[in-house]
């Protein structure tokens, strides 16, 4: 039992995480297709690693107060989202 507990735990962390990674992806793409030169490929890269930090240091601050999987399961059953 306590394997799968860890399991879901690191599931629910990337999920964490995946949301600013994402996002740094999505802009470091951008900015190298603006400029594909090597200062191009120099800031999205910039971008993308401080994505991955960034995504890093949110899963971080969620583990301190709760478990990413209650963490998750908060935002998921918030009643604002559910609104047409």
């Amino acid at each position: 039992m306590k394997f799968l507990k860890n399991l879901i735990e690191l599931y629910s962390e990337i999920q964490i995480a995946l949301s600013p990674i994402l996002i740094g992806l999505f802009l470091g793409v951008m900015v190298y297709l603006f400029r594909t030169d090597t200062i191009g490929l120099t800031i999205s890269g910039l971008i993308v690693i401080a994505s991955v930090i960034a995504g890093w240091a949110l899963v971080k601050r969620v583990k301190k107060k709760e478990t990413a999987s209650t963490f998750l399961g908060r935002v998921n059953a918030s009643p604002e989202l559910n609104k047409d």
